[in-house]
């Protein structure tokens, strides 16, 4: 008997073995709906590291909030997501310090000889790579909080990397809109390629860009858009008539009864006046726009808001106040920061709520 056959027939059935197994771990990754990340910090690093992002698909989507658990400055999480979506890394009081770029299927590296969040590096993908490296080179001007030295720094790079996604996203997350809305235009007006995919755009939520590049780039025009800054207004409240006022970080909610999406603004309400310890430090309000007091004071029971305050416009989208916000639908959110200038304005409920603790 001929064993140099039957050789030859098991080499070719384990080279198709090997094969096939190649090929379903490829698609196994290909088809997760996840990307990992994998934490190697100093011991001294904490126990836990906080992560704030919004897991989208293409129809809706969700906030999420992660921890990973660190043992000796070493851990690994799994994170839902089917859509990009630019992840936060929050301080202990909740408050985003850094941020990077993760696609499903992502394994990202974190790795640093700091416990300081600024210092880390990041692999795993191009953006979040390049984005690492601007901000290791940027540590001193981004912890100074100078807004002109962090507008400078950014703007060096969106000239010198107009077709870069980085560019977009440091624009809408770094850049300091308020304290340079020309510049912030300018800067936007340069972004091309890969940068100015729409794509990138919804990543982050912004109050000057209500329906896009677009709309900034003709001055914020459309319909909708409102004052660029919070004024003082009046509203009634379950306990008489109030006055709102800026000053502090605000994030406020209207709202129809019997809409579907209220109860996710309601319970965001919730959640940050829970974590909140000093209610004086910030201002969290709800809006019923219905012209029926009944219709405003019945869900309210059920609620279980503490620290915030609850109001009633019964003239709605038609009130002088909502019109100024450039409220014309609901639900709908505002937020503005400490000197009154709105940060965010749109119906996502999970933008709003990181756009608040970015301001926080």
């Amino acid at each position: 008997m001929d064993f140099r056959f039957f050789s030859g027939k098991i080499r070719s059935l384990s080279t198709i073995f090997c094969l096939s197994l190649l090929l379903i771990t490829l698609l196994a990754g290909c088809g997760a709906k996840s990307f990992e990340v994998d934490f190697d910090l100093p011991a001294d690093s904490g126990s836990t590291v906080r992560m704030l992002y919004y897991a989208a698909d293409k129809k809706s989507g969700r906030i999420m909030e992660s921890v990973c658990a660190l043992h000796q400055g070493k851990g690994k999480v799994k994170l839902p997501a089917i859509l990009p979506a630019v992840v936060y890394i929050l301080s202990p009081s909740g408050k985003p310090v850094m941020a990077f770029y993760a696609e499903r299927g992502d394994r990202l590296k974190i790795t640093s000889d700091s416990p300081d969040p600024l210092s880390w590096r990041i692999k795993g993908n191009k953006i979040s790579e390049e984005w690492s490296g601007w901000r290791l080179e940027n540590t001193d001007v981004l912890k100074s909080r100078d807004a002109k030295r962090i507008n400078k720094a950014v703007a060096a790079y969106v000239k010198a990397n107009s077709d870069s996604p980085l560019s977009t996203l440091l624009l809408l997350t770094v850049f300091d809109r308020g304290s340079d809305t020309s510049g912030f235009v300018s800067l936007l007006s340069l972004l091309k390629g890969e940068a100015a995919k729409e794509s990138l755009f919804s990543l982050v939520a912004r109050a000057d860009l209500p329906e896009g590049r677009a709309s900034v780039m003709t001055g914020g025009k459309s319909a909708g858009k409102g004052a660029d800054k919070f004024s003082t207004f009046k509203a009634r409240t379950v306990n008489g008539p109030d006055t709102l006022r800026p000053g502090r970080p605000t994030l406020l909610f209207f709202w129809h009864s019997g809409q579907h999406d209220r109860k996710a603004g309601i319970n965001i309400i919730r959640r940050l006046s829970r974590e909140s310890k000093d209610s004086t430090d910030f201002l969290l309000a709800d809006f019923c726009l219905d012209p029926d007091s009944i219709s405003w004071r019945q869900p309210l029971k059920g609620d279980s808001l503490s620290h915030t305050i609850r109001a009633w416009l019964p003239k709605g989208e038609a009130d002088s106040a909502i019109i100024n916000l450039g409220v014309n639908s609901s639900p709908s959110f505002i937020v503005a920061d400490s000197k009154g200038r709105i940060t965010y304005r749109g119906h996502n409920p999970a933008e709003a709520e990181i756009e608040f603790k970015k301001i926080k």
